[in-house]
């Protein structure tokens, strides 16, 4: 997206526009848990922009585009279900679970590592979330599809080199 220039006079960029404006006029006004929510909020908003002027791009020139957006699209509306598999994703998206392999593999990457660490970035950003330090940590697993706390735990140090709570405990500055 280097050297893209992205316009503010039309679709989403109309939107997103004034917003940034407001922003960095009140740069002084983000401090806080209110400041650090805003920020995360800031950065996902920038993601679905850059997102979706790529899924434009990319899905004019390529069909097989769009299917791997759609299924990538059901995943994260589906992340907290224990039941999401790659049979689910298949089934849900109209395709044999062969195809779905090999659109994953096209990528680089098996859909359950796919799943896996859609799953553990949903935890990490709950668990920096101020305003869920009060959510049990194994509440969090849960709500991402991690229905054993002790599993959750482990794969989750394992993707960060520390465990939920360490990462929480040094997102407050306990520890």
């Amino acid at each position: 997206m280097t050297a893209v220039r992205l316009g503010g006079d039309a679709g989403l960029g109309r939107i997103v526009s004034p917003f940034l404006s407001q922003l960095v006029a009140g740069l002084d006004d983000l401090s806080g848990p209110a400041g650090t929510r805003l920020v995360h909020n800031t950065v996902d908003l920038l993601q679905t922009l850059l997102t979706n002027e790529l899924d434009v791009t990319r899905t004019a020139a390529s069909p097989h585009w769009a299917l791997l957006q759609q299924i990538r699209d059901h995943i994260d509306e589906h992340l907290g279900s224990p039941g999401l598999s790659p049979s689910s994703i298949a089934t849900a998206n109209f395709i044999s679970t062969r195809r779905l392999h090999n659109v994953f593999l096209e990528q680089g990457m098996t859909v359950s590592a796919y799943v896996r660490s859609r799953r553990l970035e949903r935890c990490h950003q709950d668990l920096v979330d101020p305003a869920q330090r009060y959510t049990p940590v194994a509440v969090i697993g849960a709500r991402s599809g991690f229905t054993d706390a002790a599993h959750f735990s482990l794969t989750f140090k394992a993707a960060h080199t520390e465990s939920p709570a360490a990462l929480r405990r040094r997102g407050r500055g306990d520890g």
